[in-house]
């Protein structure tokens, strides 16, 4: 079974398609619109959510990762800087929880167990530096 996805602009020679299917090996032949090749791709990103080919959302849990890093470092510096727990606690719950709970309906469910592993060992990380008690 085969779905496609496409992420249209107003130029369709700058829009992105990425064909959807349960096969390991995916072969997608060339998409034209109005004249113009579309680009296949092994990721579109739409609305902050990143897909792959197989919906396993490996690459979206990575960038959820990384984008919390910055957060992270602001932690340990505001702890470093004397700033109290609740304050902190505060911070971890406007600033990282947000980043990895953003479209969570839509990807976690579809994960691997091993990106869930990752994501869940980055929340409980961000969760320790700034709530201890």
């Amino acid at each position: 079974m085969r779905l496609i996805g496409v992420r249209q602009t107003k130029c369709y020679s700058k829009s992105n398609a990425i064909f959807f299917s349960a096969q390991k090996k995916i072969t997608a032949s060339p998409l034209t619109m109005k004249e113009s090749e579309v680009a296949n791709d092994n990721f579109v990103k739409l609305i902050g959510v990143t897909f792959d080919q197989h919906l396993r959302f490996s690459a979206h849990t990575d960038a959820l990762i990384q984008r919390c890093r910055p957060a992270f470092h602001a932690i340990i510096k505001l702890r470093k800087g004397g700033v109290k727990d609740e304050s902190l606690c505060k911070f971890y719950k406007s600033s990282v929880v947000p980043l990895l709970t953003y479209a969570a309906p839509c990807w976690f469910p579809n994960s691997l167990i091993k990106t869930l592993r990752d994501w869940r060992n980055t929340r409980d990380c961000a969760f320790e530096l700034c709530c201890r008690t």
